[in-house]
This record gives C-alpha cells, sequence and structure tokens, in this order.
C-alpha cells in the first residue's frame, strides 16, 4: 500500500484520512494482511505526528530568541551608530558624504561649523550649493566628479580669510563601494593644514638661509648619515646634495686616521651635548682642510638623542696664513743676520774696488793688467750678488734702467742646466739678439727663476722647459680683452713645461696671494701673485694657458725700448772708463768708518789724488774732530751703520758745528733720494750717497761734484 500520510497536513490528518478511505478500511478488516500493513503505517503516522509537534514548540523557541537577539542587535547597532557619530563630530577634519549626484547625505559638527549651515540644512543639497559663497566651490566639486571615475584625489586650497589672514586645507576624496561593488557615494575629508603650512615655510625658510650661509653646515642621524648638505658643503667639497644625503660623513669629508677623531667626537657630543674644536678634513682632490667645527646634539620631544647639527668654517687660509707668519718671522730673521753679513761683505770688497785703479796704473806688463781686470771682474760680480741678496732681504724696489731680457734669460739658461736635475732640458727660442725694456734686474731676474723653478716641479719625472721670446704689437681690441694690456710694442716672454699642467678649479685662483697646491715646505703660496705684481710694476702683463697632463705656458708681456737705450748707456760707460781721474786740490776728507781696512783703503785713493785725510772709527771723535779742525774739513765721508753713536745721529752733530760742511753718506744699501728720506726722514740732509763697495773713480767723481755744488 502507497504511503499517502507524509506530505498531509499535521492538523486534522487522520479524520481527514478515515473519511476518505473508509470504504477501503472496511475492506481491509477482511484481510488480516492489509490490516497489519495498515496498523503498521498508523503506528508510524503517530510517531511522526509526535517529532512534529516538538519541532513545533522548538521553532517557536528559536523564534522568539531571534526576535530577542533581533531587538539587542538593532540596539547595539543604534548604539554603535551613535559613537561613530560621536567619533566623525569630534574630528578636526572636515568630513562630508555625498552621492552620485554630489548631494550631500552627511556631515559632521566640524564641516557644519566650517561652512556655517547645519546637518539638516545641508543634507539633501548640493555640494556647490554648500560650498557656493567660497571661491574654490567650483575646484572642488570638478576633483569628486573625477574621483567619481574609482580614483581617490587630493588637492591643498588657499582661503583668504580676510587681509591679514589666509588659511589653507588639504581636501582628500575617496570614493565609497557600499553595495554592488560600484560607487555609491564620495567621502570628502579636509585637513586645515596652516600650522602645518607655515611651519613648512619657515623650515624651507630656514634651510634658504643656511644654504646661502656661508659656514659648511651638515645634519647627519644617529648613525652619522647626512640628511642636510647645504650649498657652502657642496661648493667646498664638489659634491652635490642629492649625492651627499644618505652617505656616511666620513666616506665624504674624512681620510685614513681622520676617521678615529670622528668617533671622539661623536662620543663627546653624546656625553656632553657639544662639542668644539679643529676639524681636519680632505677634499675629493686631496688637499687638506682644516674646519673650525661645533657640533651640538639634536633631541627630539622625548629628549632622546635624534640627529647631530655640525656648524664649520673653513680656516685653511687663516692656518696657512699663520703658518707663514711664522715663516715670514724666520725670514725676517734671517733677513737681519743677511744683513749683518752683507755689510761685512761690503766692507770686505771695499779695499778691492778702491786699490784696482791704483794696482792698475802700477802695472806695467800686460799679462799682470789682465790678471788685475780679471780680479776685479769677479769682484763685481760678488758685489751685484750681494746687491740682490740684501735688495731681496730688504724689499727695495730700486731704479728702473733700460737693459737686455736676452741677458738675464742666459744666467737663467746657465743656472738650468748647472742645477737642475739632468732630465730636464731647456730648449731658448729667441727672435733677435736683443730684447732691451725698463726694468729691475734683480726683480726680474727673481720673476724668471721663479717661473723656471715652477716648470722643474711640474716635472717631477723629467720634462723640457722651452723660453721664447719675441717682440709683438699689442692693438686696442687685444688690449681690452687682457687685464692690464694697454695698446702699444711688447717683449712677449713665454715660459712653458711640458709637466702635468693646471686643474681647471684652480687655474683662476693662482696668482691669488697665499694660494698654493704645495705643501708648506716646499712652496709659500706668494711667488706667483709677487710675479704679477712686479710684471705691473714695469707697465707690463701676464696670463696662463695650460692642459691638464700636456703641460702650461706663462706668457709675459714687457713694454720695449729702442736699442739705443742700452747701447748709449753702454757707450757713456765705456767713455767714463777712459776717462783721467778727477783730482783734489789739496781739500781735508774726513773719514768716518768703523772697518779700518775700507777706512784705509779709501784714504789712501784720496791721498793718492789730491786730497788731505783725517780718519776716525765712531761717531763722537767724529764730532770732536770737527770741533777742533771746523775750518779745516771740507767734506765728511759718513758711514751709516756704526756701533757707538749711528751716522743719522753724527751727521746731525756735525750739521750743528758747522752747517755748510758737505757729508756723503757711505751705506750697504743702494738707496735713491726718495727711499733714503724714507729710511732716514727728511730731517735728515746731505749732499749724496754711495752704495758700499765702490771703485776708487766713483769715489772721486762724487767728491768733485759735492766740493762745486
Amino acid at each position: 500500500m502507497k504511503n499517502t500520510y507524509q506530505n498531509k497536513p499535521i492538523s486534522n490528518y487522520l479524520v481527514q484520512d478515515y473519511l476518505n478511505n473508509k470504504d477501503q478500511l472496511k475492506s481491509l478488516i477482511k484481510n488480516p494482511t492489509l490490516l497489519n500493513e495498515m496498523l503498521e503505517n498508523f503506528d508510524q503516522l503517530l510517531t511522526k505526528t509526535t517529532t512534529i509537534e516538538q519541532d513545533k514548540a522548538d521553532l517557536d523557541i528559536i523564534l522568539d530568541t531571534t526576535v530577542k537577539h533581533a531587538h539587542e542587535n538593532e540596539s547595539s547597532l543604534s548604539d554603535l551608530t551613535l559613537k561613530y557619530q560621536f567619533i566623525v563630530n569630534s574630528s578636526h577634519d572636515l568630513i562630508c558624504l555625498v552621492n552620485q549626484n554630489l548631494t550631500i547625505e552627511a556631515i559632521n559638527d566640524t564641516f557644519s561649523s566650517e561652512f556655517n549651515i547645519s546637518s539638516e540644512e545641508s543634507i539633501g543639497n548640493t555640494l556647490e550649493f554648500v560650498l557656493g559663497k567660497h571661491e574654490y566651490a567650483d575646484q572642488l566639486a570638478a576633483a569628486v566628479r573625477q574621483s567619481m571615475k574609482g580614483s581617490s584625489a587630493t588637492l591643498e586650497i588657499e582661503v583668504q580669510r580676510n587681509k591679514k589672514q589666509t588659511q589653507y586645507f588639504e581636501w582628500t576624496i575617496y570614493p565609497c563601494k557600499i553595495s554592488n561593488n560600484t560607487i555609491n557615494c564620495m567621502a570628502l575629508i579636509g585637513k586645515n593644514i596652516t600650522e602645518k603650512k607655515h611651519k613648512t615655510d619657515l623650515i624651507q625658510d630656514q634651510e634658504v638661509l643656511l644654504d646661502n650661509a656661508t659656514d659648511i653646515i651638515w645634519v647627519c642621524d644617529m648613525d652619522q648619515k647626512v640628511t642636510f648638505w647645504n650649498k657652502s658643503s657642496e661648493k667646498l667639497y664638489d659634491i652635490s646634495s642629492q649625492n651627499a644625503l644618505g652617505q656616511k660623513i666620513k666616506k665624504l669629508v674624512l681620510r685614513g686616521s681622520q676617521s678615529k677623531q670622528l668617533q671622539n667626537i661623536q662620543k663627546e657630543v653624546l656625553k656632553t651635548g657639544e662639542w668644539r674644536g679643529h676639524l681636519q678634513s680632505t677634499a675629493p682632490d686631496g688637499h687638506q682642510i682644516v674646519l673650525e667645527s661645533r657640533w651640538s646634539l639634536v633631541r627630539d620631544q622625548s629628549n632622546n638623542p635624534r640627529a647631530f647639527l655640525i656648524i664649520n668654517s673653513n680656516i685653511s687660509d687663516l692656518k696657512h696664513l699663520e703658518q707663514q707668519f711664522v715663516q715670514s718671522q724666520r725670514m725676517e730673521n734671517i733677513g737681519l743676520i743677511t744683513s749683518g753679513i752683507v755689510h761685512d761683505l761690503n766692507n770686505v770688497l771695499a779695499p778691492f774696488f778702491m786699490i784696482f785703479k791704483t794696482l792698475d796704473n802700477n802695472m806695467q806688463d800686460k799679462r799682470s793688467k789682465q790678471l788685475i781686470k780679471l780680479i776685479e771682474k769677479s769682484a763685481e760680480r760678488g758685489a751685484s750678488l750681494v746687491r740682490q741678496i740684501l735688495s731681496y732681504v730688504r724689499g727695495l724696489e730700486g731704479n728702473l734702467q733700460a737693459l737686455d731680457l736676452n741677458y738675464l734669460l742666459k744666467d737663467i739658461e746657465q743656472l738650468v742646466q748647472e742645477t737642475f736635475p739632468r732630465n730636464i732640458k731647456l730648449m731658448r727660442i729667441m727672435e733677435s739678439d736683443s730684447y732691451s725694456t725698463f726694468g729691475n734686474p734683480t726683480q726680474l731676474h727673481q720673476i724668471f727663476l721663479n717661473l723656471v723653478i715652477n716648470a722643474r716641479d711640474a716635472m717631477p719625472e723629467g720634462g723640457t722647459i722651452t723660453i721664447m721670446c719675441e717682440k709683438e704689437i699689442i692693438d686696442k681690441t687685444y688690449a681690452e680683452m687682457e687685464e692690464d694690456a694697454h695698446p702699444g710694442h711688447y717683449i712677449h716672454i713665454a715660459f712653458s713645461d711640458t709637466g702635468m699642467g693646471i686643474p681647471k678649479n684652480i687655474i683662476d685662483k693662482i696668482f691669488t696671494p697665499l694660494f698654493t697646491t704645495k705643501s708648506i715646505d716646499k712652496g709659500t703660496g706668494l711667488g706667483l701673485s709677487t710675479v704679477k705684481t712686479i710684471i705691473k710694476s714695469h707697465k707690463g702683463f701676464i696670463r696662463c694657458r695650460s692642459i691638464e697632463n700636456v703641460g702650461t705656458t706663462f706668457d709675459l708681456y714687457f713694454p720695449f725700448v729702442n736699442d739705443t737705450h742700452s747701447k748709449s748707456e753702454e757707450k757713456e760707460l765705456t767713455s767714463i772708463a777712459s776717462e783721467t781721474l778727477p783730482q783734489g786740490n789739496n781739500e781735508t776728507v774726513m773719514i768716518v768708518e768703523n772697518e779700518e781696512s775700507v777706512r784705509e783703503i779709501i784714504a789712501f785713493g784720496l791721498e793718492k789724488n789730491g786730497y788731505k785725510t783725517i780718519k776716525v772709527d765712531d761717531g763722537p771723535e767724529a764730532i770732536a774732530m770737527l770741533a777742533s779742525h771746523k775750518k779745516d774739513i771740507k767734506l765728511v765721508l759718513q758711514d751709516m751703520s756704526l756701533p757707538t753713536l749711528d751716522g743719522k745721529s753724527t751727521i746731525k752733530s756735525l750739521q750743528k758745528l758747522n752747517p755748510s760742511v758737505r757729508i756723503i753718506a757711505l751705506t750697504t744699501i743702494a738707496f735713491d733720494k726718495v727711499t733714503f728720506v724714507d729710511t732716514y726722514g727728511s730731517d735728515l740732509s746731505v749732499q749724496q750717497f754711495l752704495f758700499k763697495p765702490f771703485k776708487i773713480d766713483t769715489l772721486l767723481r762724487t767728491i768733485q761734484q759735492v766740493l762745486k755744488s
């Protein structure tokens, strides 16, 4: 029998089944088998009915619980909504929610306060309506429309509150996907960044100030990595800020043992908060830099070490100047010693010059006369050397005279060949045999020597020095382009070498006083500066050309003068030499000289040529002698370097005794009238002065000139 009870309604299903199947029941009673089957089905049906009733009761309990939980969840959701609403309204940011039509759906209290509109007034209105009175409404609305395509956007807006107040807002727009993974609305979050903006501007202004500072300024983190590197640092180390940031400071500015100094400095700063002292640094090209460094420890708000602020002053030039000062003091002391030696050498040479003429007149054979001339030339060479040394030590300019540069260049050539290393060759190229200019031979010799020594130092492995000399015309156009140049005829001397050349970054500094790339024991930084000064004093000019690893050329230009100057001077000297020595007329000359040999040889020369002499060796004796022979003494030869009473004081005393007495000053310095007055004062009056050593003919002509004047 088919089971027809499973899908029947629970209520009244038994009665209904009986009424519908009563005929079948009657027939089933007659058949026991069917009756048993029916009874089994009926038992099952009763069991199922009991289970369904129990399930119904369970469902009622579940339903009641669900409804209860729903009410609880609704209450919790309401509480959570209030909490979120409180959080949003408590935010200092401006928060606004708009739909795709830019209609406002929600705003927070900060937004309401900023735009002076309540939540009720804004919800349902468009964004343009709410922002309509603000100048940036269109700009913000356009950004919202752009973000509807699916990407967030950020923009900064400047708001002019009044003439004195400007505020800045940063708006960020987020597309929101609430359902169906599609953009349903847009969230606008605005931040008032005015204070942040002002702080950022202040920091930028401070960075500009630090960048423009002449000090070298670094900021490093606790790992000594650079976080700030100003423009002065870029200039000094030739490293850009971009390349310096993130690098360890010791890698950028220190070498070798200098890193250990940095470790000690860091320990001291961490311990005391600061450090001051001299920091030895190295530039990328290898030259040493001395920094006066001030380190400060920067701490964060929690007072934890955060960074090192390092402010440096480049005192390399100052330190070099200190070294130069020490060296100049040494040179000054050497100069004082040298002056004394030169004075003694002059006194040693003086007798030779006084006696040469006498010996020459007394010698009859030709060979003896030749020997006398040879000795005289040697003495003149020694005297010239003494004058050069004294001129260099005292720094005296001396007089400019017509001279042939060719002779000076020949001396330089000979010096190079005799003293320079054999792997250095010299080649001299001359356009003609004579190059005349007005100049001081000692100074010109000094600058020529300086240039060839520089050339030698530029060729440690050997090379060639070329000296080229030619005449050149400088026109107006060229003169306008070259410093210190003037149109005219010049002698152009080029000193060239095949050395290492001068780097481009320092070639503009080579004529700067105290600038040198050599160590302190090899260079003072005054050489090329002195060269330029001397050339300029000769109305000339100098320029430099150089190619690294090829060589360097210094071009010197001196005004050209006609050869007749030097030739006429030479002719004058020849005629003087052939003249007869001027004779005295029994005039009495007092010789005030503390060096006995000089005093005696002067007296011998004067007595042999018609003069009477009185010899004294110091100032007080000279004063006493003039007092007792006032009428007899016509002229005084006064040594300016006397031990007891100096020459100046002696002369003043003599002139008080006899204002008409004639005086010739004997000095170891080559004076002209200006330098004599500068040295001894304008209140000292002498008729003439002679530089020792001098020849007898020079002395006799000077005496004759003074007595006749």
